[in-house]
């Protein structure tokens, strides 16, 4: 059984350059001493968070465009569909 991951949504207004959950529980630090730029830390835990609280919206907009493009004619959509089906296989874990 695959464990799970600490449910969305994810902030990072708790900690500086941090990744926090809905529970207020420290996921992940962004602080990188070798940086020490506190603009890039901060901008890379905003798109920790983003890309986290959109990636099942993503993946369920991607399923839904491919079920129905495969519907009406897989031939005329096909490159579309094969981009869709990339994207969604590197989404996978």
């Amino acid at each position: 059984m695959k464990t799970k991951r600490t449910p969305t949504p994810w902030n990072n207004d708790l900690f500086p350059f941090a990744v926090d959950g809905k529970d207020g529980i420290l996921i992940a630090d962004c602080s990188d001493i070798a940086c020490r730029n506190d603009e890039v830390q901060n901008a890379n835990a905003e798109h920790i968070v983003r890309c986290v609280n959109s990636h099942d919206e993503l993946v369920e907009a991607c399923n839904h465009v491919i079920d129905n493009l495969s519907q009406e004619s897989e031939e005329v959509w096909e490159v579309e569909l094969s981009v869709l089906r990339q994207a969604l296989k590197h989404a996978e874990v």
